[in-house]
């Protein structure tokens, strides 16, 4: 593995160290599944420029991810929540940003049908 992969991995493991995937056997480190990784890659590919923090990508890639499986009558609730610290930014980031989101609930409904796993936080104290 070369020094910029290595790189990379050390940054997206550090990005990912607060979530968890939820299964139906338990929970499992986001950090050490690689095919995890790949698939939040693969899902947020268009939009990796957009957010270069590593960090801030995951969120709104696995906020997305979640969003999926909400049912239609808290969908729009739960992406308003998620949406409402961005409140002071200009109406066009709100905008943009409410669209990326739609936009990667559909692509993980079509690129991902089959995968029902949910993520989670792990929170201190």
């Amino acid at each position: 593995m070369g020094a910029d992969k290595k790189k990379l991995r050390r940054e997206e493991n550090r990005a990912l160290q607060g979530f968890f995937v939820q299964t139906g056997t338990g929970r499992i480190n986001v950090k050490d599944l690689d095919d995890v990784k790949k698939i939040l890659n693969t899902l947020g590919k268009p939009y990796r420029e957009v957010l270069p923090d590593l960090e801030l990508f995951y969120f709104f890639v696995i906020f997305a991810w979640n969003l999926s499986f909400a049912p239609q009558d808290i969908f729009d609730r739960e992406l308003e929540n998620f949406l409402h610290p961005y409140t002071g930014h200009s109406q066009e980031f709100h905008r943009a940003a409410k669209a990326m989101i739609l936009d990667l609930v559909e692509r993980k409904k079509a690129l991902f049908p089959h995968d029902r796993f949910t993520f989670g936080t792990y929170t201190e104290g």
